[in-house]
């Protein structure tokens, strides 16, 4: 089953392979320090381990179907295209770079 963590600083998602398992509590306590809160979802299916440190870059590791990391990575692809589209070309671009002509300084 996919996991998504998501940071606190740069606000990002990462997808995952894993599982949280109950039994997996005394882990989590040792990797955050006593300082997780564990839930499940209402239908009690999905877990979620929330750090309650303030240090920690991890705002939430959640438990999450393919079908919902299907639709997260096609609203995130439409929203380059739209931001794509808003800047008139892609983020990222090549450099032009020029290189003075003439015969300066010789003589």
């Amino acid at each position: 089953m996919p996991l998504i963590i998501r940071l606190k600083e740069p606000p990002l998602n990462l997808i995952v392979e894993g599982e949280i398992k109950d039994e997996d509590e005394q882990r989590y306590d040792e990797i955050f320090h006593n300082q997780i809160f564990m839930v499940k979802s209402s239908k009690g299916k999905k877990n979620m381990v929330i750090p309650l440190l303030r240090e920690c870059n991890i705002a939430i590791i959640q438990e999450v179907d393919q079908k919902d990391v299907d639709e997260m990575l096609e609203e995130q692809e439409k929203k380059a295209k739209q931001m794509s589209q808003q800047r008139g070309g892609p983020l990222i671009s090549s450099p032009q770079y020029i290189f003075p002509g003439g015969r300066r300084g010789k003589g």
